[in-house]
């Protein structure tokens, strides 16, 4: 997986050295996969599973090698998109909101 972090793409190699932190509430789900977007970012994965309150809801999307990440978005969003479990998703975050930490802190 390569993610584009701080004005350039890192490799495997770079982030095998350090682990990165996106807030939920920062990652975009889409069924399509847009490219022409200001996000840098652009994952496919599957839903794996979803935790609802009353206005959100929490998703865990597979992105394959071990790669997970969280989407926090409106119930109107889950309803529009028809989203569940197993769905082929698209998770679009911008390079700003990605937190790099050294594997040793």
């Amino acid at each position: 997986m390569r993610l584009y972090i701080g004005g350039c793409f890192q490799g495997q190699a770079e982030l095998a050295q350090a682990e990165t932190g996106i807030a939920p509430e920062d990652v975009t789900l889409s069924l399509s996969d847009f490219r022409d977007t200001s996000a840098r970012n652009v994952l496919k994965g599957k839903i794996m599973r979803v935790s609802e309150s009353r206005a959100q809801s929490l998703w865990l999307v597979d992105l394959g090698g071990g790669n997970q990440l969280l989407s926090e978005i409106t119930q109107s969003s889950f309803q529009r998109l028809n989203l569940r479990p197993g769905l082929t998703v698209y998770c679009l975050f911008k390079a700003t909101v990605v937190n790099l930490v050294s594997a040793g802190d």
